[in-house]
């Protein structure tokens, strides 16, 4: 099994200025890159069907696709594991699209409990996580947006530890209200002016 997800920026696409289509064809891009470069490494070749969505989603996707494929094909070899162009099948019609769309639910949920602190997902690492393991390969990824915490790659996604959301050991304070907050931080600050 494999996966490539990027974790977009918070907001909403006006805010953060994302290209919804653009970025849809940068995951594209990345993921023909890495199912090549993994059945290049397997010496298998490639037949890769993806779920039909609407006609005219299938008509803007198939010649960006097409085009990322060709154009590396002339560099890189892999790209020439896949055997012929990508197919469009409705998951009505193929129980390997219908397998492929359980996966897909399953992996965004995990991603989901990844990225998001108060996740309704919890439940994912328990439930279904262990079955998860030994199946994804190590090209699949979690990219996220930049921060000091690094991407996710294969298994790490079903994993109930969080890089994002580290156990915290020790005590830790909570505020539950910003004026009390407020009234710490000046009373620090005048403590910190009479010890000068």
């Amino acid at each position: 099994m494999f996966f490539y997800a990027g974790e977009k920026p918070v907001g909403t696409p006006g805010q953060v200025q994302i290209d919804r289509q653009e970025r849809e064809a940068e995951a594209m891009r990345e993921t023909l890159n890495r199912i090549c470069s993994r059945a290049e490494e397997s010496e298998q070749n490639l037949l890769i069907m993806i779920d039909q969505i609407t006609e005219k989603t299938r008509a803007e996707r198939l010649p960006r696709m097409y085009g990322h494929i060709l154009s590396r094909a002339t560099e890189l070899q892999e790209m020439k594991r896949i055997i012929e162009p990508p197919t469009h099948v409705g998951s009505v019609l193929s129980a390997n699209i219908q397998f492929a769309d359980w996966i897909a639910g399953a992996t965004s949920r995990a991603i989901d409990y990844q990225l998001f602190m108060d996740s309704p997902f919890d439940w994912v690492p328990d439930e279904i996580g262990e079955s998860m393991h030994g199946g994804i390969t190590h090209k699949s990824k979690l990219h996220l947006f930049p921060r000091s915490v690094g991407d996710l790659h294969n298994f790490d996604v079903f994993k109930k530890s969080r890089p994002r959301y580290p156990t915290q050991m020790g005590n830790s304070l909570q505020v539950s209200h910003p004026d009390l907050m407020a009234k710490i931080y000046a009373k620090s600050q005048s403590k910190l002016k009479h010890s000068k």
